[in-house]
């Protein structure tokens, strides 16, 4: 059973950084993009706004990129922009544009959702249900901690942070981490939640102290 459980928590991550050492550049200089192709998305509650252009790559033809919703509404209309983007392909996947460069202000977009780090954040959080759900809290309180670094660091992986909120996340990441082992300690009704959630946390605020350190 421990053996099971040790591989079920380490195959998500293996498989995920397979899969990312795949990723592969494909094309990288001048394409064009068609305002009058701009899509936005609806806002939905609080979850995040998108908004995609259609753009058109050299020898790869037409293809979608996501834009920020500000960029969407100004470019909006039948002008086409000159812009510079960053094509790469993964293990069977098709070509994607991962970046997009527009010209003047050298503003870059890429894209704000990760498919591949989703669906591995998912994993381990349902396995954290069933390793829970089989007996094992310290395995299921790895498992949250996993989902929760995978999403922070999709969510982090492109941006830059400054040295007071790197200070912040360590601090608040500290707490996270000791709520959830006590949860964890005397796992019931009223402890679950809370020990999701805060294994959760401290799993996320590792992922984007990880992807900060990484690109820097």
């Amino acid at each position: 059973m421990t053996v099971l459980l040790f591989v079920a928590l380490v195959a998500p991550m293996v498989l995920w950084v397979f899969w990312q050492s795949t990723v592969k550049t494909v094309y990288a200089g001048p394409a064009q993009a068609v305002g009058a192709s701009v899509l936005i998305g609806p806002k939905r509650g609080d979850s995040p706004q998108h908004a995609f252009v259609s753009v058109e790559v050299p020898e790869l033809g037409v293809m979608i990129a996501e834009i920020s919703v500000a960029r969407a509404k100004a470019i909006a209309g039948n002008a086409v922009f000159p812009v510079e983007v960053v094509v790469c392909r993964a293990l069977s996947t098709k070509p994607y544009i991962e970046s997009v460069k527009w010209g003047g202000s050298g503003e870059v977009e890429r894209s704000t959702v990760d498919g591949a780090a989703l669906l591995v954040s998912l994993a381990y959080f349902v396995l954290g249900g069933l390793a829970l759900a089989q007996g094992s809290p310290a395995g299921s309180e790895v498992a949250f901690i996993c989902s929760g670094f995978v999403a922070g660091w999709s969510q982090l992986r492109y941006k830059r942070i400054s040295g007071g909120l790197v200070f912040a996340l360590l601090l608040t990441g500290a707490l996270f981490g000791f709520g959830s082992l006590a949860c964890f300690q005397q796992i019931n009704i009223l402890t679950f939640f809370p020990g999701v959630v805060l294994a959760f946390a401290f799993g996320q605020v590792g992922g984007m102290l990880a992807a900060a350190w990484g690109r820097d």
